[in-house]
């Protein structure tokens, strides 16, 4: 990310977009089919009172995506081929973070038929990776990015051990909503020294729609391969999921609330504290993110959806007591092919990545200012409708 030398007094649309143009130079950034998310973004990156760096960084941070997002869509219009490539029975993980559902991807991403895209193709798309030259910088700016991602916050490691691999770390689906701008993505924006929380979400059908033209990009003049997909959202949008790919395979992981909660506040508060260079008020991350998560939970729990023959729900606790089994019975459910092969690489990635390898992610819910009993009255009801065992004790 180069910086960028104004000063000014607010951020605004027109200096958001027209340092988009000078990044991207490009005759059409395609500012028009941004719906008023731009605009909803850029005020409340105001009402965030950030210093002249903030802005900065936060400028330099929103013209990125959209640069990005604009060389996206300038490439299906000049290879219209792209959007001719068939998407066909993508695997898609989803389910509260922390709950098991990046072990879940990766796994299933070992299948020797599939596929995980990778942090530094998803936040750099174009050009497609068909037509990509021998000396393209992406990867190695990629690299550079998560690095200084787990600079900001060392502890990353700890909780998502994935990013030793840098720019090749496996992509959540939320990267292709930030690049639209209808998700914020706060290992996007770790540069903008303040606690981010806004919901963008303005159409979840147009949401799948770029994010299937992200994977056609991917795709293009590649060998095909399933590809193994993980969001932590994915459950809140289930109609608009299927609605833009219809053979679409969901596993939706279900875990127990009291281990789920406490360290999402605790994962978020690091990373804060890290971006801001100062303890953030943990009293407020823990309301503020029961409010978004509790929200989606109950949007979520009322989906027709919920029983659909391609949605397979999975209980963490049987996951982590038999993962490549559990796999293997998904797979026979939605009558896919799984072989030795498929055992095999499972049980040998298991092997060689242990999830504690860069030590263990602590945490302590009362830090939050909150108690056991209050998480179970929030998100009681969810634990109820999914049948989901308090961790560690079994009926």
């Amino acid at each position: 990310m180069s910086n960028l030398d104004v000063n000014v007094a607010r951020i605004t649309r027109e200096v958001v977009l027209d340092r988009t143009r000078v990044k991207a130079d490009l005759s059409n950034i395609f500012e028009d089919s941004l719906g008023g998310r731009l605009d909803k973004l850029v005020n409340y990156l105001n009402e965030a009172a950030l210093d002249a760096e903030g802005q900065s960084a936060a400028i330099e941070t929103v013209s990125d995506l959209l640069s990005r997002r604009a060389h996206l869509l300038q490439d299906h219009i000049d290879h219209p081929e792209i959007g001719e490539e068939v998407i066909d029975s993508p695997i898609i993980v989803t389910g509260c973070p922390r709950s098991g559902t990046t072990l879940l991807n990766m796994l299933i991403g070992q299948h020797p038929d599939n596929r995980i895209p990778e942090w530094w193709e998803t936040t750099r798309p174009s050009p497609p990776l068909g037509i990509m030259q021998p000396d393209d910088p992406r990867r190695a700016d990629a690299d550079q990015e998560v690095a200084d991602l787990v600079r900001t916050d060392p502890s990353l490691l700890l909780s998502h051990p994935y990013f030793d691999e840098g720019g090749a770390a496996a992509a959540e689906c939320e990267a292709f909503g930030a690049l639209n701008l209808q998700v914020m993505r706060r290992t996007l924006y770790f540069r903008v020294p303040a606690f981010l929380s806004i919901d963008l979400m303005d159409d979840p059908v147009e949401y799948y729609r770029f994010h299937k033209k992200l994977l056609q990009s991917l795709q293009w003049r590649m060998p095909k391969r399933r590809w193994a997909l993980k969001g932590v959202e994915h459950h809140v949008r289930l109609e608009a999921l299927k609605t833009v790919y219809p053979d679409a395979k969901v596993v939706w992981v279900h875990r127990d609330p009291q281990k789920i909660f406490p360290s999402v506040f605790e994962l978020n508060a690091r990373l804060v504290e890290g971006t801001i260079g100062k303890p953030v008020d943990r009293k407020e991350v823990g309301a503020r993110l029961m409010e978004v998560y509790g929200g989606q939970l109950d949007r979520a729990t009322q989906s027709p959806l919920i029983g659909h023959p391609d949605i397979h729900h999975l209980l963490y606790a049987d996951f982590a007591a038999s993962p490549v089994a559990q796999i293997e019975a998904i797979y026979r459910k939605f009558d896919l092919p799984f072989d030795e092969r498929a055992s095999a690489a499972m049980t040998q990635w298991l092997e060689r990545n242990k999830g504690d390898r860069h030590g263990k992610f602590s945490y302590s819910l009362e830090a939050f200012g909150l108690t056991p009993e209050a998480l179970e009255e929030r998100f009681g009801a969810y634990r109820q409708r999914f049948g989901i065992p308090v961790e560690g004790v079994r009926a």
